[in-house]
């Protein structure tokens, strides 16, 4: 927070090996080895964590700690909605567990926790939105995929 850069903040060295750019804006002349390079300090007004909930007047957002992508991943509902702001912990296309900090039986142990809450829609970090049925499907390949690696939550 006080010191971003593009190693702290894992916008590098990844970034210049994606997609980072939708086709029909490339005119944006996006330079993905000097992504994180103009990140700027903020300052920490609070911390929240599991149970706070964040008051945005029309929307309020209850947090829950979903680990895994990263070992501090939150996720935020909007109950009222039945929408789930999760992160890259889950999201709509490969869910990415080789960082350094990533912890693939977290994932597991997240995705229970989110398939278990009540919503329609996931927005997840990146990729198209989720409704709860497209959800269901990407935590089962994960688990399908996680168990031909021997990883599971009962191992």
């Amino acid at each position: 927070m006080r010191n971003p850069t593009q190693e702290n903040t894992n916008a590098q060295p990844f970034a210049p090996q994606l997609k980072l750019i939708a086709r029909g804006y490339e005119y944006l002349d996006f330079d993905a080895k000097a992504y994180g390079l103009g990140f700027r300090p903020s300052d920490l007004t609070d911390v929240v964590g599991e149970g706070d909930q964040i008051d945005l007047g029309d929307v309020v957002l209850d947090v829950i700690e979903t680990p895994g992508h990263s070992p501090d991943s939150l996720t935020f509902i909007d109950r009222q909605r039945r929408w789930m702001f999760t992160g890259d912990v889950l999201m709509n296309g490969y869910i990415v567990d080789v960082l350094s900090h990533s912890n693939k039986k977290d994932i597991l142990q997240s995705h229970q926790r989110l398939i278990a809450q009540e919503f329609d829609h996931i927005f997840g970090g990146h990729q198209a939105p989720m409704n709860r049925s497209k959800a269901e499907q990407v935590v089962a390949r994960y688990i399908e995929h996680k168990a031909k690696e021997g990883i599971s939550l009962v191992s």
